[in-house]
């Protein structure tokens, strides 16, 4: 009986043991994909950010007479919102892809495209948010020429 008490619980502890690693293997893909998804999310969120400081001085030069820039504007507002809902896809993709893995290694491996993905887009936003800073110093030197010119 004794034997037979021991056997039973050395399965219950496999048993507990194989249906508590996965959940650890799960967080750990989690924690692997939050700093991913968090760049794609801040990336996002600066570009939006940079645009609606553009938008809003391209509107004080509209209002002084200034409209060179609207062409400018409007084109790097579309550019802006694809690049921000591109970005959103990707964090949600990521998390999607993290928290249906139950396998850490897996989980790296399957990100991996993801990654690459990130990495493609990152390099496009960091050359649209520099074109927009750009921008927005050629749009207040010429704000100031009208005020003080």
């Amino acid at each position: 009986m004794k034997c037979f008490a021991t056997a039973f619980f050395a399965f219950i502890c496999t048993c507990m043991l194989c249906f508590s690693q996965p959940a650890f293997a799960d967080d750990q893909c989690i924690d692997y994909a939050k700093p991913l998804a968090t760049t794609a999310r801040l990336l996002a969120k600066s570009i939006a950010a940079t645009t609606e400081a553009l938008v809003a001085l391209n509107k004080r030069a509209n209002a002084n007479d200034i409209t060179s820039f609207n062409d400018f504007v409007e084109s790097a507002q579309e550019r802006s919102e694809e690049m921000v809902e591109t970005l959103n896809e990707q964090q949600e993709r990521i998390m999607e892809r993290a928290e249906s893995t139950t396998d850490y290694t897996l989980c790296k491996k399957d990100l991996q495209d993801e990654i690459d993905t990130l990495k493609e887009s990152t390099a496009k936003a960091q050359k649209l948010l520099i074109e927009l800073k750009d921008s927005i110093k050629d749009l207040l030197d010429e704000l100031k020429g009208a005020f003080f010119g």
